[in-house]
């Protein structure tokens, strides 16, 4: 096994550093994870919500509930990239 020099060995441990993730990053990335597990479940209540007004025995167009789903379903296009430029 060959040791580094001294001016090797600090590159090393300065190339280590700069691509080892900051504390900001993980925040960052613990969040992301932290607002998709979030959105998830409000996009799981409200296909719940619109699926019972589908199955109502009486006709309804369910836009409310609909729209709900569409709102939501941004939401989570935009946490799911916030979270892949955060989470890399």
């Amino acid at each position: 096994m060959t040791l580094l020099s001294a001016p090797h060995l600090v590159f090393v441990l300065f190339l280590a550093a700069a691509v080892s993730p900051g504390a900001d990053d993980r925040d960052a990335c613990k969040l992301g994870v932290e607002q998709y597990t979030k959105v998830k479940a409000e996009v799981e209540a409200a296909t719940q919500v619109f699926a019972e007004c589908v199955a109502q025995p009486r006709m309804s167009s369910c836009t409310v509930e609909f729209d709900e789903l569409e709102v939501l379903q941004d939401r989570l296009e935009s946490i799911v990239a916030d979270y892949r430029d955060a989470c890399p």
